[in-house]
């Protein structure tokens, strides 16, 4: 099956509320069959992407009479006001206290702000300590709560939910739902995208973040490199402090003829080569051959480290040195 998309058959707009739909229909249509067993289900999925997700699944289930009790410290109808004064967390908890001990059936509590349960390494605050009993009082009760991958839950936490969901960046397949025909114009030579070249660049990107990065794309239709486009993708998508190294494989290490060949021969051409390709079966073919890792052996000062930024830089990847 061939990969390239004609541009004109993009979408010419596309809001973050759509890219989410857009992106993770299937993970959605497992969160809501969940929900309609009355079956708690947590969401692993980036702290930005909570919104959305829980606006997607509402209005799939609003249609058949569900409700809803989003608790994230703001008053809620049906619930009593929160009293003034309270903290973020503490309202939370008086709403949790709220919705626990009252009439549960065909509402689902929403818990989006679960990682103000834990500590850093997974442990339990104050707060969780009081929450923990609440949310066990009422076996009736069933949650839809949402867990940034940065914070690790507590097992008693994390038992709460029968069913989990992970949305990690972006499926593949749901690439070329996500791109609008202006950024399709940044990112090809001609009126074609390849989605299957432009996924390498975004792929830890979730929907909202990769439509952000995308909506801001500068620079000339149809150029005869998109390279430019490409540095503005790998800038969006580095998190925190990583940084795409400038290190060359030839101009910056000296000897080592027969390691660096290999490294081309076996890696770096058949990634070029992969990059070309048009076709889905001749990608996934040529993915089966590429190795999944690289270990760089030697004694120390001998440019372990330099090859591993090095591959980076040809990679267009960014990396991460940890010593000891």
């Amino acid at each position: 099956m061939a990969a390239l998309l004609d541009e004109a058959k993009l979408p010419t707009e596309l809001s973050a509320f759509a890219a989410v739909e857009a992106a993770y229909p299937l993970e959605l249509g497992r969160i809501t069959d969940a929900l309609r067993q009355g079956l708690s289900v947590l969401v692993e999925a980036d702290k930005e992407l909570t919104p959305y997700l829980y606006k997607a699944v509402r209005d799939r289930l609003k249609k058949e009479g569900k409700q809803f009790l989003y608790l994230d410290g703001r008053a809620v109808t049906g619930l009593p006001e929160v009293p003034a004064g309270l903290g973020l967390v503490a309202g939370i908890l008086f709403l949790l206290r709220e919705a626990v001990r009252g009439a549960v059936a065909e509402r689902t509590v929403v818990l989006p702000h679960l990682d103000l349960l834990t500590t850093s390494v997974g442990g339990l605050t104050s707060e969780a300590r009081e929450a923990i009993p609440l949310l066990y009082e009422n076996p009736e009760l069933v949650l839809l709560g949402f867990r940034d991958p940065s914070f690790p839950l507590p097992r008693v936490i994390e038992n709460l939910f029968p069913r989990r969901e992970t949305l990690l960046g972006i499926p593949r397949d749901r690439l070329p739902h996500l791109v609008t025909q202006r950024e399709a114009r940044k990112l090809s030579t001609g009126r074609e995208l390849n989605p299957w070249a432009l996924y390498k660049h975004v792929s830890g990107a979730n929907a909202v973040r990769l439509r952000r990065i995308l909506s801001t794309l500068q620079g000339e239709d149809y150029p005869a490199d998109p390279a430019s486009a490409v540095r503005q993708l790998r800038s969006g998508t580095l998190t925190g402090e990583l940084q795409v190294p400038d290190v060359d494989l030839d101009r910056d290490i000296g000897g080592y003829a027969k390691v660096k060949e290999r490294l081309k021969k076996e890696l770096l051409e058949v990634l070029a080569m992969k990059d070309q390709l048009t076709d889905e079966s001749q990608v996934k073919r040529i993915e089966g051959l590429l190795p999944r890792g690289m270990i760089f052996w030697g004694p120390p000062g001998t440019g372990k480290t330099l090859f591993a930024k090095a591959m980076a830089t040809a990679l267009g990847a960014a990396v991460t040195v940890v010593s000891g």
